[in-house]
């Protein structure tokens, strides 16, 4: 249209932009299809009065308007959609974790920023990479484990491995992996989670609790300490008034050297036990016969001292398990110190009749250890038992315990991919089952 002065109307020409382009093509087909209704249209058969153009033109202006009004609607709905994925990779991308999409083999399809931050990847270097190589050589196969039965079963999968940066650089990640199969091929969703922070709070709790256990133990190591140096004090008095002797003064020296063996194990194991872990990683192993003497010798003078009886049933040539065999032994001397806590409850109220007695048995049953511990102490109740694992639950009376023994031991265990379970009946006993997975191909003794 054209107005007054040969200038094109305002109303009709606009600037074309790159959201119109789609509006003109689809004018331009409208205009050849119009065409040729009108070259095979039949000829009218009659002349149209004025009357009846000008209610066709209002037709036509009022179907303008109507698909004027509906491509608005269109325009405002493609802005609000646009505005909703704009908002939608804005939370993706700055997501406080890192989501990524794999293909079967590992491979990245697609991740949002922050995995990219958190494994120093360039925004376009995902592509064609696997996700295994931001994972630690040692957790690379738990990792690999996971993955494969994801997509073997469709069963969320979920582990903690230690990845890395750019730099090279180490930290706690948990992975969770989803299977989804809305296309072809299926892939997996993973979210990955920087734990670090909380890895280093748990073993300073762990550490802590340590502490704690040493100190209930302490009266009893410095007993245990206290008679071989009497011993050895009276070997020396003694070799004062026999000096001439040769025999009995060779005998002596022989004795009061197995004194300092005794004293310097005793010393070696506390040390041992107190050093704070410096690696738990998946990747290490240990073995759990080793670990429970290691936790005998600090203990059991203290309980042979009270009476308490030892029965150990430790069996030969045990598979060798994953693990950190620092944090094992904080799992051992805690359930040992709860047994004899129970035994010496029950010694309170059965009277001089009441013979005390703790079992650990070891065991292997298809692809795990199994260690049992066993008290024949006071037992507990189905209401303890349910809530034994929660932190700062207690039944010892205030001042004695912090109740995070079991809660701490129960995440020891847990992340060394084991089990512990607990059964009891009140007044009789209490046996606490841990179970860890064998390391193939290795053997402990």
């Amino acid at each position: 249209m054209v107005g007054k002065k040969g200038k094109p109307s305002d109303k009709i020409v606009r600037h074309v932009t790159a959201s119109q382009k789609t509006g003109l093509s689809l004018r331009r087909r409208a205009e050849i299809a119009v065409r040729k209704n009108d070259e095979n249209a039949p000829a009218p058969t009659r002349k149209r009065s004025a009357r009846e153009i000008d209610m066709m033109l209002h037709e036509l202006r009022v179907h303008q308007a109507e698909l004027e009004m509906q491509n608005e609607e269109l325009r405002r709905s493609q802005a609000e959609l646009d505005a909703a994925r704009e908002r939608y990779f804005d939370l993706y991308d700055m997501a406080p974790v890192g989501y990524c999409t794999i293909d079967e083999k590992g491979y990245f399809q697609e991740t949002n920023l922050t995995a990219m931050n958190m494994l120093g990847i360039a925004r376009r270097a995902p592509v064609k990479q696997a996700l295994a190589r931001a994972i630690h050589d040692e957790d690379k196969a738990s990792y690999d484990t996971h993955r494969r039965r994801l997509f073997e079963t469709g069963m969320p999968q979920a582990c903690d491995v230690r990845m890395l940066k750019k730099d090279r650089s180490v930290f706690y990640a948990h992975l969770e992996m989803r299977f989804v199969k809305d296309g072809t091929p299926p892939v997996s969703r993973v979210v990955i989670s920087d734990i670090t922070e909380r890895k280093h709070a748990e073993a300073t709790l762990a550490q802590a609790d340590k502490m704690s256990t040493l100190g209930i133990l302490a009266a009893g190591i410095s007993h245990e300490v206290n008679q071989p140096l009497m011993a050895i004090s009276m070997a020396l008095d003694n070799l004062s008034m026999k000096a001439h002797d040769a025999g009995y003064v060779m005998a002596k020296i022989d004795a009061m050297r197995s004194y300092i063996q005794r004293i310097t194990k005793i010393i070696d194991s506390v040390r041992s036990f107190a050093r704070e872990p410096r690696d738990d990683a998946p990747g290490s192993s240990f073995s759990p016969n080793e670990s429970v003497r290691n936790v005998l010798s600090m203990v059991e003078e203290q309980y042979r001292v009270n009476a308490i009886a030892l029965v150990i049933s430790l069996s030969e040539s045990l598979p060798a398990v994953n693990g950190n065999m620092n944090r094992f032994e904080q799992v051992v001397l805690n359930l040992l110190t709860n047994a004899a806590y129970a035994v010496h409850q029950k010694t309170l109220a059965a009277g001089p009749d009441y013979h005390g007695e703790i079992s650990i048995v070891t065991e292997q049953k298809d692809t795990s250890v199994v260690m049992h511990i066993r008290d024949n102490g006071i037992g507990m109740s189905e209401e303890v038992k349910g809530r034994l694992f929660t932190p700062f639950f207690t039944t010892k009376p205030t001042g004695e315990g912090t109740g995070m023994g079991l809660s701490i031991i129960y995440g020891i265990v847990k992340g060394m991919r084991g089990t512990i379970s607990v059964e009891s009946v009140p007044g009789s006993h209490t046996e606490f089952t841990v179970a860890l997975p064998v390391t193939s191909g290795q053997t402990a003794r």
